[in-house]
């Protein structure tokens, strides 16, 4: 048994068509009430329902081209209240083809009050109002059952109350109306990502490549739930009436939509996500090698970057940190790999250029082009503090230059990029860009400790650019 779907459009009219009669006062132990023909007239009973209705366009949720209707073998539960008393008790009654019902035979007294439900339960006994089955169906979904299967997202979402059953004014018809007792919220995720990423107030484009598959996650109240999906794009999941969804969906293990909105019985909210918009931070994958339109996509220490192999650095900075004269003042990138090879150098200069020309790819269009991070910038890739005043002569370092936390940090986002780490033992050292103070000197930075000193041998190499 169970509500079925069929093919047919609009409202759904069970034209539920049975002889139904009314309630005595005197209610058996069973809870059928007593015949007594003196009471009142014999009911035609008549039923409607409706599917979720979006709480905005108050457009109906289509499951498939579908709507609701009751199946052979399907129960409802009928009540009658008079005067805050049951004169009817959760009568049974049964469909054997979705029209025609059969249950005890009772007559209609008059001033009582109808109510109905569906499915049928035995353990619905005693309620005396609509609301407290309405709050008994709320309470199914405490926990955040599982609805990821069609069967189990039906469980909820074929939940029914009817709106009080109306009495015709000759007496011999009631008529029952019945909605969704629950709310739904409906995701429909795009076909392809789409939106800006943002630094210090300039749009840049969010890499998205074909190959880039769409995920999606929910949750509620920050607890993770499953949704059903119902058809392509679409996921559904019925929820409870009345307060805020706090809901969260989360595409690609980077994008978070949020919203609290109330959603009441019966109703749905629909999320149609697509553009995206996110501020760039450190850790971000850059992309657009060889001249290329400089792109960005979110960074994750646990998902590795879209499209690898032209992920070309990460970002290091946000914002003009160094204190910038020229526009390009939004952050800035550092590659994921080192220069190919070390350069022997002494005290008396490196040949720069060589090394920077040595790197490939080459940096976006838009951009500084690589360089050779200087003597501050360098320590702050390693260590996370930058200071524009700083000024350590050889073999000098603050007095926290053992933190390499930025390193670290950087470390977790070139393994993910298809970089490589910083090399980092305790002899591996890292050649600074020139330096205003002591420019006769060449600067190394050794990574494994935070500290400088110069340049008597080969070196490591890493380039950043500016956007």
């Amino acid at each position: 048994m169970g509500i079925k779907r069929f093919l047919s459009a609009g409202l759904l009219m069970a034209g539920i068509m049975a002889l139904f009669f009314g309630c005595d006062k005197e209610i058996t132990e069973e809870g059928t009430p007593v015949v007594d023909g003196s009471n009142g007239k014999l009911l035609s009973l008549t039923a409607s329902a409706q599917d979720f209705i979006n709480m905005e366009t108050g457009t109906r949720a289509s499951e498939s081209g579908t709507t609701l209707s009751f199946q052979s073998g399907d129960e409802i539960g009928v009540f009658g209240v008079k005067n805050g008393s049951l004169v009817c008790n959760n009568l049974r009654f049964t469909t054997t083809n979705g029209s025609t019902w059969s249950g005890p035979e009772t007559y209609h007294e008059s001033g009582t009050t109808y109510f109905a439900y569906y499915p049928y339960e035995a353990g619905m006994n005693g309620k005396t109002s609509l609301a407290a089955i309405q709050s008994e169906f709320e309470s199914r979904l405490n926990g955040n059952p599982d609805q990821s299967s069609q069967a189990n997202y039906m469980t909820y979402s074929k939940l029914l109350v009817s709106t009080s059953g109306s009495v015709s004014p000759s007496g011999d018809r009631l008529s029952f109306r019945f909605k969704h007792a629950l709310a739904m919220v409906e995701v429909v995720l795009p076909d392809k990502l789409e939106g800006t990423m943002s630094a210090n107030g300039k749009n840049f484009p969010l890499y998205t490549p074909s190959s880039l598959s769409i995920t999606a996650s929910f949750s509620l109240s920050s607890t993770s739930v499953s949704f059903y999906n119902i058809s392509g794009k679409t996921y559904r999941r019925v929820v409870k009436p009345g307060t805020g969804l706090n809901f969260k969906a989360t595409l690609c293990n980077a994008f978070n939509y949020t919203d609290n909105s109330t959603v009441n019985a019966g109703s749905y909210k629909k999320f149609t996500l697509g553009n995206v918009s996110e501020t760039i931070r450190i850790g971000d994958f850059a992309y657009g090698k060889n001249s290329g339109t400089l792109a960005f996509y979110p960074g994750s220490t646990t998902t590795d970057a879209p499209d690898k192999d032209n992920c070309i650095g990460v970002v290091a900075t946000v914002g003009n940190q160094y204190n910038r004269s020229d526009s390009y003042t939004h952050g800035t990138v550092v590659a994921k790999n080192d220069c190919p090879t070390g350069f022997w150098v002494f005290e008396n200069g490196v040949d720069r250029s060589a090394i920077v020309n040595s790197y490939s790819p080459k940096a976006p269009s838009g951009t500084t082009g690589w360089y050779l991070p200087g003597k501050a910038e360098l320590y702050y890739l390693c260590t996370g503090r930058y200071d524009s005043s700083f000024d350590a002569k050889p073999g000098d370092a603050p007095s926290d230059n053992r933190v390499t936390a930025m390193k670290k940090t950087l470390n977790s986002f070139f393994a993910k990029s298809g970089g490589n780490a910083w090399a980092d033992s305790s002899v591996d050292r890292y050649i600074a860009g020139s330096s205003a103070a002591y420019s006769e000197y060449d600067y190394i930075l050794f990574f494994g400790v935070g500290s400088f000193g110069l340049t008597t041998s080969a070196n490591h190499a890493r380039l950043c650019f500016a956007f």
